[in-house]
């Protein structure tokens, strides 16, 4: 009989795989329920092919890696590592009885690991998978530029830009919270546009960002990511990241043409290493967007104030 169990974290989960179907997931109705914000409700699942088990995503937000290679349904094979959100679980297959002793292996009959590899064609099978997944990625972050400039272009109001924007970047990176703010005339930070995605997030912590960490975004005007702000040398003194107990945060400067207009700011308050690098540059590219949008917008309002005045001007 098959199983799974957990190396990271360790002892959480210890699951025999009894029945035909096994789901994972964060819902309570799964038959191995993962509690981590990462993990989507209805996540993948395990299906039994006769003597195989083959894995199974569920079109989940993040994705299920086997071996540290992303699949979407594969066959797992005995002591194969499958990595979903923050858990790393160990396929294990116990077999009734003791399988057959193969004859002795003479030293010719004997080769190097990278040779049997290259015979069976296993290392140009990995380098066209990598090579996949890469285009995979690329094609996902195109795309998700392409929504966003349609979305923002289509925006009526400066409001809407930055609402919009926000929904838009939850979509694709796993926030809890985030905020946009825009400077006002004082050179200020102002709060503009807030989301979390959680409503239990929402009725149980103000938001409270770091300014810190959205200072030194604005300062550098370059994105930062940190994985564990609290440990981070780099905002020792930021007072709100202790009080709110920021785990990972994101932030980038919202500028063009060497105007700062603002940060937007994502964070996790459950999770170390919520984000990664990918997603840094994708809400880097995104706040390009907004800046974009934004300058738009208040060319578009400044014309049509000075509408008014010719109109107005044009009556005496």
């Amino acid at each position: 009989m098959a199983r799974l169990f957990s190396i990271i974290p360790p002892g959480e989960v210890n699951f025999e795989l009894k029945k035909e179907l096994i789901r994972i997931g964060r819902m309570p109705d799964n038959d191995i329920v993962l509690n981590d914000s990462l993990i989507s409700r209805k996540h993948c699942e395990l299906r039994r092919e006769g003597e195989h088990w083959k894995l199974v995503d569920l079109s989940s937000l993040n994705g299920v890696y086997v071996n540290k290679l992303r699949v979407s349904d594969t066959l797992l094979a005995p002591g194969d590592i499958i990595a979903i959100g923050n858990f790393q679980l160990v396929f294990e297959e116990k077999f009734k009885s003791q399988p057959e002793v193969p004859p002795a292996i003479g030293p010719e009959l004997i080769k190097p690991v990278r040779e049997l590899g290259q015979e069976l064609g296993l290392d140009a099978r990995l380098e066209q998978e990598n090579e996949r997944l890469a285009r995979d990625r690329e094609a996902r972050y195109f795309y998700i530029l392409y929504q966003i400039t349609r979305a923002l272009n289509g925006a009526n109001n400066l409001n809407e830009i930055l609402d919009l924007s926000l929904e838009l970047v939850f979509q694709v990176i796993n926030a809890e919270r985030g905020v946009i703010m825009l400077l006002d005339k004082k050179g200020e930070l102002e709060l503009r546009s807030v989301r979390v995605r959680s409503q239990n997030i929402a009725d149980a912590i103000e938001i409270t960002v770091s300014k810190t960490i959205a200072r030194r975004a604005l300062e550098e005007k370059s994105g930062l990511i940190t994985n564990d702000a609290k440990y981070d040398p780099r905002f020792k003194s930021g007072q709100s990241i202790i009080a709110c107990n920021i785990r990972s945060a994101l932030c980038v400067p919202i500028w063009e043409r060497e105007e700062v207009r603002g940060v937007i700011y994502l964070d996790n308050l459950l999770n170390t290493y919520a984000f990664s690098e990918e997603d840094l540059k994708l809400l880097t590219a995104i706040a390009n967007q907004m800046a974009m949008a934004i300058r738009q917008e208040e060319l578009q309002d400044r014309m049509k104030e000075e509408a008014v005045f010719r109109t107005n001007l044009a009556r005496f």
